[in-house]
């Protein structure tokens, strides 16, 4: 068997590689200098009090985004409120959610916003300092890479996948708060997630979600590398929302799990869900679209195939759809309306440098798991349960929903530091001689706490505090109803 000589393989490859692009778009904000000072302004009175207001205006422009001086400060509970003016959608601000945001606020529709400063009772210090305004003012166009006559993407609604502003490109979740998108989209690494993006208006302006569907980068976070084809990622970490106090996968409920892409050229099937513009612009421009095409080509550091995208697709998931595996990030367009030995181009997710950036910002993440651990036993208004409201994270509170529990019974929660031993007793530990027939106590029983009676449901929140020496440990709860059972006649 004859093969082709080295030089003449790498020949090919760069004459393919001339005619690729990068598939974000022009960024269509510029920079407007808006100082507004409040000054310092306390509150002694016992009630939360607007103590400054303003509205700030960018005349014509489709979209607006704050940026706050660094000395801006809320002091206790004093809060920062933006409201859009076309369509009432607020963002607040306390103080560590403002330093989370970098000092810039979401991104809201139309050229207007009301801006207050609400002081907490008692609070002193409080300061309001805005520094510029981030305004949409260009309608971006991107690079069209359809593989063939047609463009046959559909509207779609995966929630992992979100629109990235303001550099035009896509982003997606690969745990309850980090992501992957392209190493060209984040050369200016303040950027923010949109879920639920809403349809654009019939010409293609962007429309944006309300801030409650809106996570900036954590950019000190931020590791990419941009150098071509095969050699274009980014891994970061992303902030809470601050209206929620929820990370994008707690808010989605869910994010991609990463794979080795599939071997079979021509027979294995890449779907790429993004939010690539269209031509002309209209109502699904830059708003969340999916294809499937056939796997094209297969390297070392990248991956080809016949899969329709556009303008905006930069970073989307390359996703192997016989799995529903991310297999990679979709960076570069090379497909051509005419001819059928093209394809476009992502980053495989399995390159080593990949791996090792995502091992590494998980040793930063601060935000834990919870699962379920054993079998309820039957209590007189059923089995009851115990599930979460938000995930564990330090600095923040930890809520415990429970349900299924007889009306006003009493109910111990038990904090454990092991599910396998308590001092010499195994675990679990069948309480069916305590009078309990088929429970068992699953947990250490190191320390408890009472949960409030109800209605036969409820939750118990609990303050995790921030301390690093805290992420990586694990903790067990088990709920404990006393559920005596009803007299005999």
């Amino acid at each position: 068997m004859k093969s082709f000589p080295t030089v003449v393989a790498t020949a090919l490859l760069l004459a393919s590689a001339s005619h690729l692009e990068a598939q974000a778009i022009p960024s269509p904000y510029s920079s407007h200098p808006m100082q507004l000072d409040s000054g310092t302004i306390g509150n002694q009175g016992r009630e939360l009090l607007t103590v400054w207001s303003k509205v700030v205006r960018v005349q014509g422009a489709r979209s607006l985004q704050l940026v706050f001086a660094k000395d801006s400060q809320l002091h206790k509970d004093s809060l920062i409120r933006i409201t859009s003016i076309r369509d009432g959608h607020d963002q607040f601000f306390e103080s560590w959610s403002l330093t989370e945001w970098d000092h810039r606020s979401a991104f809201f529709n139309g050229d207007s916003v009301r801006l207050e400063l609400m002081a907490a009772p008692g609070s002193w210090g409080n300061r309001l300092h805005l520094l510029s305004v981030n305004a949409e003012t260009l309608l971006a166009v991107g690079p069209l890479t359809i593989c063939g006559p047609t463009d046959d993407r559909k509207p779609s609604n995966d929630p992992r996948v979100a629109r990235q502003n303001p550099t035009g490109c896509t982003t997606w979740l690969i745990a309850p708060n980090m992501c992957l998108t392209a190493g060209h989209c984040t050369s200016n690494p303040s950027q923010v997630m949109e879920f639920n993006v809403p349809l654009s208006t019939s010409t293609g302006g962007l429309r944006h979600p309300g801030p409650s569907d809106q996570y900036p980068y954590i950019t000190s976070t931020l590791m990419r590398l941009s150098s071509g084809v095969g050699k274009d990622w980014t891994v970061t970490l992303v902030a809470r929302n601050s209206n929620t106090g929820l990370f994008p996968g707690e808010k989605q409920g869910s994010w991609f799990k990463l794979a080795s892409p599939p071997t079979r050229i021509g027979t294995d099937k890449i779907r790429i869900t993004g939010y690539g513009t269209t031509s002309p612009r209209n109502q699904y421009s830059q708003t969340q679209q999916t294809h499937v095409g056939p796997l094209y080509q297969l390297s070392s550091t990248y991956i080809r195939y016949r899969t329709d995208t556009t303008g905006g697709n930069s970073g989307s998931p390359v996703i192997d759809e016989g799995t529903g595996n991310a297999v990679g990030i979709h960076t570069h367009g090379g497909c051509s309306t005419t001819n059928a030995n093209s394809g476009n181009y992502g980053t495989r997710a399995d390159r080593a440098d990949v791996v090792s950036a995502i091992a590494s910002r998980r040793t930063l993440m601060q935000i834990g798991q919870w699962s379920p651990l054993g079998t309820a036993c039957r209590g007189t208004a059923g089995s009851p349960e115990l599930g979460w409201s938000t995930l564990p994270s330090i600095g923040r509170k930890f809520v415990l929903n429970y349900a299924s529990v007889p009306a006003s019974s009493s109910q111990i929660l038990i904090f454990g530091s092991s599910s396998t031993t308590w001092g010499a007793v195994k675990l679990p530990l069948s309480l069916t001689r305590l009078g309990a027939s088929g429970c068992s106590l699953f947990v250490a029983f190191d320390f408890r706490t009472t949960m409030p009676t109800g209605s036969g449901s409820g939750r118990l929140g609990s303050a995790i505090p921030a301390t690093r020496s805290l992420v990586g440990p694990s903790f067990y709860n088990q709920l404990l109803v006393l559920d005596p059972p009803p007299p005999t006649a």
